[in-house]
Order: structure tokens, then sequence, then C-alpha cells
């Protein structure tokens, strides 16, 4: 999704998908032992150093095969897929989205009124607009088509049509120009953020695959070993979940950073002019957007007119 593959010996891969196979991993040794099933071959031991390095890399394997299934398993906690069983949640996410929108319209309106009629508005009605309105911003897309059927999709979207709303720019063909002109220090913190809602995410992804193997050794034996398991496994996914949520508002925050400080240096490095009017670069960037997607060439001929033909500096604001 946003940003590159983490390195597969680096920090971000370590922390958003080593740690996260190591743990399912252990949750895997307990549950097959608990039904005294060997789940790895009896030579295999901690004992002796061939045995630490055939640990090492099952986890390291498994770590690779979770970075392989990231973008799979986050489209389907967003609620993306036509027989993925979480759209049965969009009619009430879209319910919510239509409430808040209708609080804020008429929040606007009365203070609207009061501004016309130079009365003072009553200071609630004020800081309820604006936690509606921040509620809205990071909750939300803008616009109601684009409610996905989770509070976890939404939260990414709500930051994925910040650069359209605010500049004009698509943000998924803008961030694969843009990621080019990050500084790498700043790139490192986007990464740094993303591998914490990877880590997050596959234990949420983690929980409910553990209680489920479970159960299915449950109904395979007709045992209950250790039943605490299934439980203690949904309980991790419940955090997992809240801590990815909490991961998201983070990633997302120096996603949106990012078309704010460095468009101007893409826009430089496309050979483009930053315009002296936010009207003027919505409209560059809205160009530029149609030529991105759609491989517009009558778009592309109408940016002519942001060419940089002088050579001067680009800075985004």
């Amino acid at each position: 999704m946003w940003g590159e593959l983490p390195k597969l010996f680096g920090k971000s891969f370590a922390i958003g998908f080593f740690l996260p196979s190591a743990v399912l991993l252990l949750a895997f040794q307990r549950i097959f032992a608990a039904f005294k099933y060997n789940l790895l071959p009896t030579a295999v031991t901690v004992n002796d150093p061939l045995g630490v390095a055939v640990s090492i890399f099952i986890l390291w394997m498994g770590g690779v095969t979770l970075m392989a299934l990231n973008r799979p398993i986050i489209r389907f906690f967003e609620g993306y897929g036509d027989l993925n069983p979480l759209r049965v949640l969009k009619p009430g996410k879209e319910r919510a989205f239509g409430r808040l929108a209708a609080a804020n319209r008429e929040l606007e309106n009365q203070m609207d009124a009061a501004d016309v009629a130079r009365v003072q508005v009553p200071p609630d009605r004020g800081v309820l607009y604006g936690k509606l309105l921040l509620r809205a911003a990071t909750k939300f897309p803008d616009q109601r088509d684009l409610v996905l059927p989770t509070r976890f999709g939404n939260a990414i979207r709500s930051f994925e049509v910040y650069p359209r709303v605010v500049y004009g720019m698509e943000s998924i063909p803008g961030w694969s120009r843009l990621i080019a002109v990050i500084p790498a220090d700043f790139r490192q913190a986007i990464e740094d953020a993303k591998a914490q809602l990877d880590f997050w995410v596959n234990l949420w992804f983690g929980g409910p695959l553990i209680a489920a193997i479970y159960i299915m050794l449950h109904l395979w034996s007709g045992l209950s070993p250790e039943p605490w398991i299934p439980v203690l496994a949904l309980a991790m996914a419940f955090v997992a979940w809240r801590g990815a949520l909490v991961a998201t508002g983070q990633w997302g925050m120096l996603v949106m950073s990012s078309f704010d400080l460095f468009r101007g240096d893409l826009c430089k490095k496309l050979g483009l002019k930053m315009p002296q009017t936010l009207q003027e670069e919505r409209e560059m960037w809205t160009l530029m957007s149609q030529t991105m997607v759609y491989r517009h060439k009558q778009a592309a001929e109408r940016l002519s007119r942001f060419r940089d033909r002088g050579g001067g500096e680009a800075t985004g604001r």
C-alpha cells in the first residue's frame, strides 16, 4: 500500500512481521502440543546450533509469508471484496456517516445564521462543531460512496482522500511519485509507523486464526485441553484491533504531512512550477492526476501552462 516493502532483515520487517510470526508460531506449537501433536519435527530443538538456525529460519519464513499477505490482510480488514463477510457492516457505517454529516451541516447553518444576525454563538456549540469536524476528518472519507464497512477501513480512507480534498491530487498514484522525493529520514519515520500498524494487524489476523485451529482440533479429537487458549486468542485480537486503530492514525498523519511538506519538491521534479494560488494548484494537480490515472493526453497538454520554464524553485505550502 503506502510505502515500499520493508527490507527482509531491517527493523521494519522485524517489528511488523518477524515478531508476529514468532508469536503465532509459539501459539500454534502450544495448541498442537496440548492436543498431543508435534507441529515441528522432533529433531528440531533449541539445544543445538542447527536447531537454533532452523527455528530462526522458520520464523523468518513466517515473517516473509505475513509480508506477502500484508496487502490482502489489510484490505480484508478494511472491508474490500464482494465476498468479504465484513460487508454486512457497511450499511451501519453509511448511516453513521450520514448522521455525522447532517449534524455538521446543522451546526454550520446555525453558525452562519448567527454570523448574519451578528450574535455570538454559544461556546458549547462551537466546541461541539470542532469535535464533529475532527471526527469526520479522522473517522470517515469525504463522500458517502467512499465509506467502507469497517472503522479500520474508514480510518485509512480518511487520510487517503486528504491530498485530493486539499490539493486536488489523487493519493495512490501521487504517492508512488511523491515517495521518490521524500528525504530518507522522513521516509524511515513513515516506514516505522507502518511497521507498528503491520505488527498489530498481524496479531489481529492471528487471533481468530489461533481460535479457529483450536476449534478444528477440538472437533477432530473431541478433546478440550487448555480451553483458555481460544479465549486468550480472541482477547489478543481485540487488543490488536485497538492498537491497529491507534497506529493507523499515527501512520496517516505522517502520510498527510508528506503531501504538505514535499509536494513542492515533486512539482519541481515533474518539471512544473508551483502556482501562486491554491485554486490554481488544485487545477494543476487535478490535471496531473488525470494524466497519471487515465493516461489522459489532453490533461497532460493542459499542464503546459504550469511548466517551469525559468528553472525557479518550487516550494510546498
